[in-house]
Parts: C-alpha cells; sequence; structure tokens
C-alpha cells in the first residue's frame, strides 16, 4: 500500500505488518502528492501540484539492483536502516 501526503512525500506500507516500509520518499518538497499503482501493480506513479512526478516498480529484485547499481556496491548497515528500517540487514548485491 502507498499513502501520499501535503509534504511531497509517498509512504510505503507492509500492509501484513502494519508497518511503513523504510521512509518516506521524497517527491517534492511542500506540495501535494497524488500516488497510484498502475492496474497491473508492478509501478507506483506519484506526482505533485507543482511539476515532479516519480515512477517506481514494485519489485523488491527491480530495488534491490537499482540500488546495488547506483551505490556501486553493498549497501551499508546505516544506509539500510535508513531505506528498510527494521528489516534485518543482509548483504544485496552479490550475484547469488
Amino acid at each position: 500500500m502507498a499513502t501520499s501526503s501535503a509534504d511531497g512525500t509517498v509512504l510505503l506500507w507492509d500492509v501484513e505488518a502494519q508497518e511503513p516500509i523504510g521512509s518516506p520518499l521524497a517527491v517534492e518538497p511542500d506540495t501535494f502528492i497524488s500516488a497510484a499503482f498502475s492496474p497491473e501493480g508492478d509501478r507506483l506513479y506519484a506526482v505533485s501540484t507543482g511539476d515532479r512526478g516519480i515512477r517506481l516498480e514494485t519489485d523488491p529484485e527491480a530495488w534491490k539492483r537499482d540500488a546495488c547499481l547506483v551505490a556501486g556496491r553493498e549497501l551499508t548497515a546505516r544506509e539500510w536502516n535508513d531505506a528498510l528500517g527494521k528489516r534485518p540487514y543482509r548483504t544485496v548485491c552479490s550475484n547469488d
């Protein structure tokens, strides 16, 4: 599930655990955000009342791939905590 806010962020939720997944995702500061999943559920679109928008894939494997590509290395424990909160830290960038 995703919720959007008037502070310019979108927050993803683990419905079963009833907890947020990581930190809010910034779209555009201090603007109202509207978010919706694609009909297939494979992407989340979020647009602001300003002029910004984002598209996120919902597949955790895509997130893992993208995080590893951007960082060019394993995430640190702090980066993991910032992005994924209470989930136990583990390496994800190896080619297992």
